[in-house]
């Protein structure tokens, strides 16, 4: 494998090992992936109480990196992880990468790729740690040993859960998107926290494609949020208050609200539909998209509107700064790691007790509840005078580049692993340090 090829080249690729016979693709496929995910999650859970304890941990950190997370959804986790993976690759770090929804998601493993290597090295566990025990365990404890275990989590509130404390015991640090996770967290733990901001630029750009999207000259909104993320941290009530009250039912006004696992929350569907009502300007999107259309669709609108009541970082919001597109965003929690009042039209708010129907976020703690008559303010703003925020957008694509770049992401984890140990120059091995500007960042991954 050459160190410069790309991170979802399936050489790159590692296995469950044990779980990936024959026997066990066919059980996966034809029993397991039938299983809802909750009671599959249980399962694993039970099945970890026998692993035999956490694992021994305070190994130094190694190469080669592999990259654990949920890599071929279509998630901001998911995402996050791909992101990471791009970045220490394009660093020059030998990296692996192993994933997850093998075991969550719907198809089987990929065919003949090799278990991880025994011995040194790092393991990057890219996502939050519900699941970290059964997953552990599935990883393997003999690949695992030796390895220095770093786990990447991403919460949205000023306290991590319960769950998240026990689980500082089985990994070595903790890194996190942005200033506002990594506080929550460093709060419970003398192990090492740090911010590694997603490297953002490491991802496509997204293009303008309206006439794809069905759009035409009219100035066009976006919001977009998963059901699975929590409906109220996610607040598209707000979205649409905000631009009904800027925007009437304005014909050459148009609110695009992109929704993803309707599904999963039907009830908290209605709620939203009831609230746009029969205004003929607001079209809710639910189709899926590739992630090139998604980021298409983002480059396409003129503003992105995000109430959330709180982030952990903010994906959809970066990506939309780096594709040129204004972006109006609640003045509160992760985002504020690459934004300012210079980069993006910032949003006031009060602190409200958090209210969340599924209970994932607790009551007892507080998140944003940001002013509408603000947002709509801006919305106006910008659709009556939309080259007089050039600036704002140069300023926002500045900023991306600068915090959510590759040089941001080296100073992030060049302490924490250490320099590359190779490079691979015209075929041969060398130990010539790496540095970010050797590589030209491109708009495509």
């Amino acid at each position: 494998m050459n160190d410069q090829t790309p991170f979802d080249d399936a050489s790159r690729r590692r296995s469950l090992q044990k779980f990936d016979s024959p026997l066990m693709r066919g059980f996966r496929k034809t029993v397991w992936r039938r299983l809802p995910v909750a009671l599959r999650a249980r399962l694993l859970a039970m099945i970890a109480r026998f692993s035999g304890g956490p694992l021994p941990i305070d190994a130094a950190a190694d190469d080669p990196v592999c990259v654990a997370g949920i890599l071929s959804t279509a998630t901001g986790i998911g995402e996050g992880a791909r992101l990471s993976g791009r970045a220490l690759v394009a660093l020059g770090y030998r990296v692996r990468s192993f994933d997850i929804d093998e075991v969550f998601g719907a198809e089987p493993g990929h065919d003949r790729a090799p278990p991880l290597e025994r011995g040194a090295g790092t393991v990057l566990l890219h996502f939050n740690p519900d699941h970290l025990t059964p997953l552990l365990m599935l990883l393997s404890r003999s690949q695992l040993r030796g390895k220095r275990l770093i786990g990447y989590w991403a919460w949205e509130l000023a306290r991590i859960p319960d769950l998240w404390i026990s689980a500082l015991d089985q990994v070595d640090e903790v890194w996190t998107p942005s200033d506002f996770v990594s506080d929550a967290v460093r709060r419970h733990t003398s192990k090492p926290v740090r911010t590694v901001p997603h490297p953002v630029v490491q991802g496509r750009r997204g293009t303008p494609r309206r006439a794809h999207f069905g759009l035409g000259n009219q100035f066009v909104a976006l919001t977009m949020f998963s059901f699975a993320s929590s409906f109220q941290r996610k607040n598209p009530i707000a979205a649409v208050r905000a631009f009904k009250q800027a925007f009437g039912n304005a014909a050459d006004r148009l609110l695009i609200v992109k929704v993803s696992q309707a599904h999963e929350s039907p009830e908290e569907m209605a709620l939203l539909l009831a609230e746009i009502g029969d205004a003929p300007n607001i079209r809710v999107e639910q189709k899926m998209l590739s992630d090139e259309e998604r980021l298409d669709l983002i480059a396409s609108a003129d503003v992105l509107l995000s109430l959330h009541r709180s982030e952990g970082f903010g994906l959809v919001m970066a990506e939309a700064m780096a594709a040129g597109v204004a972006v109006v965003a609640t003045n509160w929690s992760g985002n504020l790691d690459f934004m300012d009042e210079t980069s993006a039209l910032l949003v006031p708010f009060r602190m409200i007790a958090v209210a969340d129907c599924r209970g994932v976020y607790d009551g007892r703690e507080q998140w944003a509840d940001p002013d509408v008559a603000a947002a709509a303010a801006h919305l106006q703003g910008l659709a009556a005078n939309p080259a007089g925020y050039e600036d704002m957008r140069r300023a926002a694509r500045v900023m991306v580049e600068e915090r959510l770049g590759l040089d941001g992401f080296r100073e992030a984890v060049l302490g924490p692993l250490g320099p590359p140990r190779r490079r691979a120059v015209s075929g041969i091995s060398t130990l010539l340090p790496v540095r970010a500007a050797d590589f030209v960042q491109g708009g495509a991954a």
